[in-house]
């Protein structure tokens, strides 16, 4: 129909509006100044030619007027409804309603979908709809807000039809954080951009500055720095002109944190700096939240000093405050104890953040959660718990349609791959994390693909590719040159590489772990200094089934497979019996 008449027009929506009855189309096509509105655009409300609204109107009247009070009431709900709702709006009893929709639906008004009634096309719905005066309509429409009021974006529709912008406001808002809550930002996204225009309209600025904050974090949680930051500057502005010190403080720390994901997406010093700065001053203002201390917490962590963010989310954490800030301490937290090599304290508050995260909707750092949970469960000798953590990690992700911490993700796939002996499956991993990274772009992608690149020459020298992993190696090594969070991680990583091709840098590695209190890093570094009694005591303290299975003495070896062993279902127990990087190197015992 659209390439024959070449009209333009959109076929879906013109069958919405018509349910495809040749009459409707014919006349909706004869009147195209009325079909749509003038600039072509066919999403904007139907308007219906006289003729056709005419002989609608009289189908309508044809089945009586206690049927026609039905299908305008019905209207008002919507394209579709269920008896339940039509019955409380109207007052009505529910076998009633069905009585006056089962007329309806055999005059072809109506159509049975389900468990509602729909109109069978958008024409009769705005005719039905129109049939009753304006103020009767908004009148409804009122009501049916009242009856909504657990549905908040059915009841903000209903809000902004009666002209109740303030109203409308504030459901969409709350459509906006049950959406968050579901981890679906972007729809939230869209609820909220509708929860902002109606705060505009309605004039209420400080509601629009908690609608432009809470939509500037869902802008953050999808990756869009640009636009969380344009909300935020707009919410600063406005909460300065109102003279409102704690809504002024709430936005210079979302700024804060916009600030410090952005070195995700830029990697530009001045966004280190930006980030820093904000995070203080935020820290510093009046009415600022606790979760400003957390902002500066997770800054020093980035930078490196930890001393100074234990301190700082342990004072959040000491504060016991609401449990989204909670849940980001805690978060927070667990990456720091898997930072520290304290991996069973990582795994314990890392398993609370995830229910906390969970309950609150806190998307990135449920993401992080995941991650560094799949890091500790690795590093303890948890190959399946860690394969586990990354599956729901990568789904998060698939289902919002984002790129941060996709590469560590894969990368980190690839470690424990590597662990259980699938090593070819293990290199496509890595690979993929390298492009993943390099198509990224920002700090966090930087520091992923040295990961990632380092995966590589592992991969590499497990199959006995000793110049390709060198390459890899090398290839990693200028990008510590650059500004990235969490470097001391990252130099350690690479050191422990390259020593295993120039032994003499172990001890810069022993250094570096001493430094930032790594056991991990310390025990591997005495390893390669020839020092394995050293490396054995250091490697007992961490509680690692890995290292133990590395660093230990035979007895303390082989026991520590056979548990990590006998964790592992059965194909990954067969694969990892058969090749996997522990077992070569020691006798089995069964």
């Amino acid at each position: 129909l659209e390439r024959r008449s070449r009209t333009g027009y959109d076929t879906r929506l013109l069958y919405s509006r018509t349910g495809g009855s040749p009459l409707f189309v014919t006349e909706l096509l004869r009147y195209p100044e009325l079909a749509g509105p003038a600039d072509g655009d066919w999403t904007g409300p139907v308007r219906v030619p006289p003729s056709l609204h005419d002989a609608v109107a009289e189908r309508i009247a044809h089945v009586g007027e206690q049927t026609a009070e039905l299908l305008a009431q019905g209207a008002v709900l919507g394209a579709g409804f269920s008896l339940d709702d039509v019955a409380a709006l109207s007052g009505l009893g529910v076998e009633d309603c069905a009585r006056r929709a089962g007329r309806a639906l055999r005059a072809g008004l109506l159509v049975a979908r389900g468990d509602s009634f729909r109109f069978a096309n958008d024409i009769v719905r705005r005719v039905a709809y129109e049939a009753a005066p304006e103020p009767v309509r908004v009148s409804r429409h009122r009501r049916a807000a009242r009856l909504m009021e657990e549905r908040p974006e059915a009841a903000a529709r209903h809000h902004a039809a009666a002209g109740d912008w303030l109203a409308a406001a504030g459901a969409w808002l709350a459509a906006g954080h049950t959406a968050h809550l579901a981890f679906a930002n972007t729809e939230a996204t869209e609820l909220l951009g509708k929860a902002v225009d109606a705060a505009r309209t309605a004039g209420d600025v400080r509601l629009l500055i908690e609608i432009l904050l809470r939509r500037g974090r869902a802008y953050t949680d999808l990756g869009r720095p640009d636009a969380a930051r344009a909300d935020h500057e707009e919410a600063l502005e406005l909460a300065r002109d109102e003279s409102d010190s704690e809504l002024e403080a709430r936005a210079l720390e979302q700024l804060g944190w916009t600030a410090l994901y952005a070195r995700d997406a830029m990697h530009a010093v001045d966004f280190a700096e930006q980030a820093t700065e904000l995070a203080e001053s935020a820290a510093a203002a009046p009415g600022a939240l606790p979760s400003a201390t957390l902002l500066l917490g997770r800054v020093r962590h980035w930078d490196g000093e930890y001393a100074g963010a234990e301190a700082a989310y342990n004072r959040v954490l000491a504060a016991e405050p609401d449990e989204t800030t909670t849940a980001l301490a805690l978060a927070y937290r667990g990456a720091l104890l898997q930072h520290q090599d304290r991996f069973a304290e990582a795994r314990a508050v890392l398993a609370r953040a995830a229910v906390l995260c969970r309950r609150t909707g806190e998307f990135r750092p449920m993401l992080q959660t995941l991650f560094f949970t799949a890091l500790a469960r690795g590093d303890t000798g948890d190959f399946s718990g860690a394969l586990r953590a990354l599956e729901n990690a990568r789904r998060l992700i698939d289902a919002e349609k984002v790129g941060f911490y996709r590469a560590g993700i894969e990368t980190t796939t690839s470690w424990i791959l590597q662990e259980v002996g699938q090593v070819d499956r293990a290199r496509e991993h890595a690979e993929l994390a390298v492009e993943l990274a390099h198509r990224g772009g920002g700090a966090l992608e930087l520091e992923q693909e040295l990961h990632a690149l380092l995966a590589v020459a592992d991969c590499d020298l497990l199959l006995g590719r000793e110049e390709s992993a060198g390459a890899a190696v090398a290839a990693a090594e200028p990008m510590l040159e650059r500004s990235l969070p969490f470097r001391p991680r990252a130099a350690m990583r690479l050191l422990e590489m390259r020593s295993r091709w120039e032994p003499e840098l172990a001890e810069a590695l022993l250094d570096d772990a001493r430094r930032y209190s790594s056991r991990k890093y310390e025990a591997l570094a005495l390893r390669t200094l020839g020092r394995p009694e050293e490396a054995r005591a250091v490697a007992s303290t961490t509680g690692s089934d890995l290292l133990m299975a590395q660093l230990g003495a035979p007895a303390e070896r082989r026991a520590a497979l056979d548990r990590i062993c006998t964790a592992l279902p059965g194909r990954l127990r067969t694969s990892f019996q058969a090749g996997g990087r522990l077992t070569a190197p020691v006798p089995r015992t069964h």
